[in-house]
């Protein structure tokens, strides 16, 4: 009789424990669904405030592009090849942009599906540069003499055996780009947030390049005139394709409703692109174009993009606004966006990059 009752008792506890394992598996099921179909299965990071979900935001930029094949002139020492003398050393003349201020400037929304943001911004960015290079004739009589020659660049002289006794070139780039992107920001851990995103990215990047040399004409001791040549060129490239990227945020604390964080973003972008570039030299002893050229191409432009720093968020307004700064160091690498005429043969496309500092302000209301 104590044995059935034990194993009725076993029994009624095994079925009211699979019962109850069941309804919580039931429950969990149905609440994950919920979960799922409401959107909130991984915590949004986004500022949370009692607003209009728009937001704005402003980037001082303070950049300096650099970029291959900027070379305007060679100089060789201790003579030209045609003087008579080896070349002992060649040294490249090549533009070096200055750092420049530009901006950003954007608009955004936080959206009520799944908890989405989207955002839109635009950045531009001028800069140009003046060069020169010169050196000091020299002429003598008897065999193996000669004198210091420069020789400019993009095209080589063809009318000019010896060299140029100098050249100057000023090289000027506008940057002007439209970003849109849709992304969710969401806690992966107590302190660490993530934002992946996808969106579209086009523009233009415009170059324009003017030169000129004064070129000897001979290399005999008598000889005392000289040709002027000059020269235009303009790289002009418009793109547009997808953008891919993700944004990462490391909460180090608050204090007194101050957060601080580190942060760290990612974005690459593939785009479909066209670039126009056309060439003109001129000569003053005939006024007669040399070497013009037009060429127009399509080309793919992959770009790639990394920022990191530091940042403040803060709600206020018994939070119904919010605002937040970002300090930051910004890279971006553009690959084949020179495609200026660096020879009269020769045709090499560089890559273009710009790096320096972002400081970014937003106001969410």
């Amino acid at each position: 009789m104590k044995k059935t009752s034990l194993i009725v008792s076993i029994a009624l506890t095994q079925m009211l424990m699979a019962d109850a394992m069941s309804d919580k598996a039931s429950n969990n099921s149905s609440g994950s669904m919920m979960m799922q179909d409401s959107g909130v299965m991984n915590t949004s990071a986004r500022p949370m405030i009692q607003g209009n979900d728009v937001y704005m935001f402003g980037q001082a930029i303070y950049w300096q592009p650099q970029e291959i094949g900027t070379n305007y002139a060679r100089v060789s020492q201790p003579g030209g090849a045609a003087s008579g003398q080896s070349v002992t050393n060649i040294e490249e003349k090549a533009i070096e942009f200055k750092w420049t201020w530009g901006f950003r400037a954007g608009i955004g929304y936080d959206m009520d599906y799944d908890q989405w943001d989207t955002k839109a911004y635009y950045t531009w960015l001028h800069t140009s540069r003046e060069a020169n290079a010169s050196t000091v004739q020299q002429i003598a009589t008897g065999p193996g003499t000669g004198f210091k020659g420069i020789v400019s660049s993009p095209v080589y002289l063809s009318q000019v055996s010896d060299g140029s006794d100098n050249a100057a070139a000023s090289w000027e780039l506008h940057y002007s780009v439209i970003d849109w992107d849709l992304g969710r920001a969401y806690m992966i851990s107590k302190n660490l947030s993530m934002r992946p995103n996808i969106g579209v990215k086009g523009g233009w990047i415009n170059q324009h390049l003017n030169g000129h040399s004064e070129s000897f004409a001979g290399q005999t001791a008598g000889f005392t005139g000289s040709t002027k040549q000059t020269y235009k060129q303009k790289n002009d490239t418009w793109f547009v394709g997808p953008s891919f990227g993700v944004d990462s945020k490391w909460n180090l604390g608050n204090v007194d409703d101050h957060y601080f964080n580190l942060f760290g973003d990612l974005q690459g972008a593939l785009m479909y692109g066209h670039y126009t570039n056309s060439y003109r030299q001129s000569g003053v002893v005939n006024g007669t174009l040399q070497y013009p050229s037009n060429r127009t191409m399509a080309m793919v432009v992959p770009m790639l993009k990394a920022m990191m720093g530091f940042g403040w968020d803060v709600n206020f307004n018994n939070d119904t606004c919010h605002f937040g700064l970002k300090l930051g160091y910004e890279l971006q690498y553009w690959f084949g966006m020179n495609h200026m005429v660096q020879n009269a043969q020769a045709n090499q496309a560089g890559d273009l990059a710009f790096q320096g500092g972002t400081v970014d302000v937003r106001f969410d209301f």
